[in-house]
């Protein structure tokens, strides 16, 4: 977030890396950045949003990567006899990446040997640090096979995490950016995700189980904040459906998941992603980069992979792409 006392005045040598997750911008962010002598913004999505929204220095657009020494790729099992486990993640107070909704598709499944973690930086769930029996309500009723893991993880234990999981549910109303879908995909777990906001410079079909968009809502970032906002509605059967065929097909599932991880290392990893972000900066500044190797793969747009996988679900209200 851009602060007035970082940027009293306008600066032509400072480059800004900020985005924001809903629409609009906050306005008195406008301004601010406009001291910046360049924004940088990680998508497309952000920076038509900052353009609408008044701002006017120079920007440019790249996104971040994935480090692949800590997200790398997971031979999974896919044993249709064992346990299959889903994720979910929430951080922010006004639940933007919508664990409860992975919660309610789950205990409407109700699928044999099927298991939710539930990853949540603050406590959505009342959940005691340190572990401990809990169980989990939906509409007054306990919904079994849930874990609520509330602790801090570091990199390298979130990656353990992803190691450990079948698949990734992200039903998120926005992102600025959305690394988290990037590492899973990275560590060959199907994701289940949007391709909207932010997620649009990232998230393919031929590598993601996409789900539709239903219009938009407004919203408030925080509860009882007064940050009003608009984000998107998804498809909640649709997302049903998904986690359904992911338990139901792990072998086409997991083949997927190996396409994404092909994509992420391609197209997303730190390397990539630095060397991008250098030469579009060195080209909007004028500077000299460093020495950048011929044939950097960072000046590529990520692109999709093959035909989609044979089998795979459109979900309701999706058409094929």
């Amino acid at each position: 977030q851009p602060l007035s006392w970082f940027i009293p005045s306008y600066q032509a040598d400072l480059v800004m890396n900020t985005m924001w997750e809903a629409m609009p911008m906050p306005p008195f962010w406008v301004p601010l950045l406009n001291n910046c002598g360049v924004v940088w913004v990680p998508t497309e999505w952000v920076r038509e949003m900052f353009e609408a929204g008044g701002v006017r220095s120079p920007m440019f657009v790249s996104g971040y990567g994935v480090d692949p020494e800590e997200f790398d790729f997971v031979q999974r099992d896919a044993d249709p006899d064992r346990p299959y486990t889903f994720l979910a993640h929430s951080r922010i107070l006004a639940d933007r990446k919508q664990a409860l909704q992975v919660v309610r598709a789950f205990a409407r499944l109700s699928l044999p040997k099927a298991r939710l973690i539930l990853k949540q930086n603050f406590n959505l769930f009342d959940v005691p640090r340190g572990g401990g029996p809990f169980k989990v309500t939906y509409d007054g009723r306990p919904v079994e096979g849930v874990t609520i893991i509330s602790e801090d993880y570091s990199i390298s234990e979130l990656a353990r995490l992803y190691a450990r999981v079948d698949c990734m549910v992200y039903p998120t109303h926005a992102e600025g950016f959305g690394l988290m879908p990037l590492e899973a995909m990275a560590t060959g777990l199907p994701v289940i995700c949007p391709s909207h906001s932010g997620l649009r410079d990232t998230i393919r079909p031929s590598v993601a189980l996409i789900i539709p968009t239903v219009g938009t809502e407004k919203a408030t970032l925080q509860p009882g904040g007064e940050q009003t906002c608009e984000w998107y509605k998804l498809n909640f059967d649709a997302m049903c459906d998904y986690m359904a065929w992911c338990y139901g097909h792990r072998d086409e599932a997991l083949r997927l998941g190996q396409r994404a991880a092909e994509y992420v290392a391609r197209d997303w990893s730190w390397d990539v992603a630095g060397r991008r972000a250098l030469r579009l900066l060195s080209e909007l500044t004028g500077a000299s980069p460093s020495r950048i190797p011929h044939g950097c793969a960072g000046a590529r747009q990520p692109t999709p992979l093959g035909v989609p996988l044979r089998g795979r679900p459109k979900g309701r209200g999706q058409t094929s792409a």
